[in-house]
């Protein structure tokens, strides 16, 4: 993997400071879970991946969502629920802000400094199982795609799909990755790598074994 060296002086330099720890760890979870599905991996500043295979480049910018005071909150609630519906996952209770509108505004956010002419994603790895999940990107990629649609020159229109690395796996199959396409995109991906997008899969991280540090 391409960078490898250069990544891991930055987790040497943040080895105490756990936030900034966690979310170098989440760029290293998506490195490996691409290179395992047959990219070619270089790791960078910015864009934070550069992804080979399936006939395409593209860049990458990986978002760390942590786990938040709602997902507490909410674990309470879910196992204390007796013989009522709990409700769950709006952030808005403890953030002002939707999880939608929050995976939205990073889009929106990255998109803006991309200036290149490839596919480019934004990778999601979400440590909030029930703030940041499938149904909350999915809402949030129809919320850019009618932006996208309406003004083909905004920011967001540079963005070719989100992937969400799920905190959870999900019976049956154990889906654990999610690939959302973003239809008006004006970086369109092509079929190869929309097929290898779609079938990946994460693994558990080791830090140790996947990195000499």
């Amino acid at each position: 993997m391409r960078g490898a060296e250069a990544y891991c002086a930055k987790l040497r330099w943040n080895a105490r400071n756990p936030e900034v720890l966690g979310d170098l760890l989440s760029e290293a979870a998506a490195a490996i879970m691409f290179s395992a599905a047959g990219f070619i991996v270089e790791m960078r500043d910015r864009p934070d991946l550069w992804l080979t295979g399936f006939g395409q480049s593209v860049a990458a910018e990986v978002k760390h969502f942590r786990f938040k005071r709602q997902d507490s909150i909410d674990d309470a609630a879910l196992r204390s629920y007796g013989d009522y519906l709990v409700e769950f996952g709006d952030t808005r209770l403890t953030e002002d802000c939707a999880a939608r509108d929050q995976v939205a505004n990073v889009a929106r956010s990255k998109a803006s400094q991309f200036k290149g002419v490839s596919p480019y994603l934004l990778v999601i790895q979400s440590n909030s199982p029930h703030g940041i999940d499938d149904l909350v990107v999915r809402t949030a990629v129809n919320i850019l795609d009618e932006e996208a649609s309406v003004d083909r020159d905004a920011a967001v229109a540079r963005l070719s799909g989100i992937v969400l690395l799920s905190p959870e796996s999900r019976f049956p199959g154990g889906r654990n990755v999610y690939f959302f396409e973003c239809r008006a995109s004006q970086q369109p991906i092509f079929p190869p790598l929309r097929e290898a997008l779609k079938g990946m899969r994460r693994r558990a991280l080791n830090i140790i074994g996947d990195f000499e540090l």
